[in-house]
């Protein structure tokens, strides 16, 4: 659980970082689609996180069965991540 919390945790950050940057450029085009840029950016890392979290659960559940009840936090956990991103807060 607390290896979700901390991918969560470090995609705010990516994406506040990445936003703050993207608005420091000079150029109009990047000014003008940092936030979706950011979004784009952050969603795919959401999806690369998420599927790794599912391989490591498929992968535990084989060995421990009782790891099956993490499935449930699993599958929470990764429709927050994979619909955050879509509502866009810091813009």
């Amino acid at each position: 659980m607390t290896v979700a919390v901390c991918a969560i945790m470090g995609v705010i950050v990516y994406r506040m970082s990445v936003l703050a940057a993207l608005y420091l450029r000079d150029e109009e085009v990047l000014y003008k689609n940092a936030s979706l840029v950011t979004t784009a950016t952050s969603a795919c890392i959401n999806l690369v996180i998420i599927f790794i979290m599912n391989y490591v659960n498929d992968s535990l559940s084989q060995w421990y069965p009782y790891a099956m009840d993490t499935l449930i936090k699993i599958i929470i956990i990764s429709i927050i991540d994979l619909y955050f991103p879509m509502f866009d807060l810091w813009s």
